[in-house]
């Protein structure tokens, strides 16, 4: 067996897309981002980026085009992105490129924050559960994730990947479950 196959079969199944949306409620109709390049000639070319919950598509302008392109953007497995895999600092495939979300307008930043700083609180009082249970307490769900969600009160920039910490989420609850 190979070390792929050894670590496809310990990682926890990803959860379904029902469970994500009940622990992401008031998602809104559009999330807007924005993201740059350099171009041949060296100049800075800008792109927005729309993207419409309700219909799992993207709208994109690039700063010299008069009318928008609707694409769907998939994620690895074939699915279609969903508003929790969009963040500051995701990269997503944009007709064949890979494109760096840069920035986000206030509305969208502010939902993402929310509820990241929310399903934060969630997942470390669904953990201090947990551990109770565990004879060695897990430290391992925090990996990848943002520490300063607990501390600071200032905005994070919509840099936080909703998707991650609610997989995390819902892993406790299974484990919880378990447990009682």
């Amino acid at each position: 067996m190979s070390l792929r196959d050894r670590q496809s079969s310990t990682a926890a199944p990803s959860p379904p897309i029902e469970a994500i949306q009940a622990l992401i409620p008031d998602i809104p109709e559009v999330l807007e981002f924005e993201s740059w390049w350099i171009g041949h000639d060296g100049n800075k070319r800008y792109m927005l980026i729309l993207y419409f919950t309700a219909l799992k598509q993207f709208q994109i302008l690039a700063d010299d085009s008069k009318v928008p392109l609707t694409i769907g953007v998939m994620d690895r497995t074939g699915e279609s992105l969903r508003a929790w895999d969009l963040h500051v600092g995701a990269t997503i495939d944009i007709l064949g490129r890979p494109t760096t979300l840069m920035s986000c307008t206030l509305r969208t930043m502010r939902w993402l924050d929310d509820n990241s700083r929310r399903l934060w609180k969630v997942k470390e009082a669904l953990e201090r559960r947990v551990n109770k249970f565990r004879a060695v307490p897990s430290v391992t769900l925090t990996a990848g994730m943002f520490k300063r969600m607990t501390t600071s009160t200032a905005a994070l920039g919509g840099t936080v990947h909703l998707g991650r910490i609610a997989t995390c989420v819902h892993s406790l609850e299974l484990e919880l479950r378990h447990y009682q």
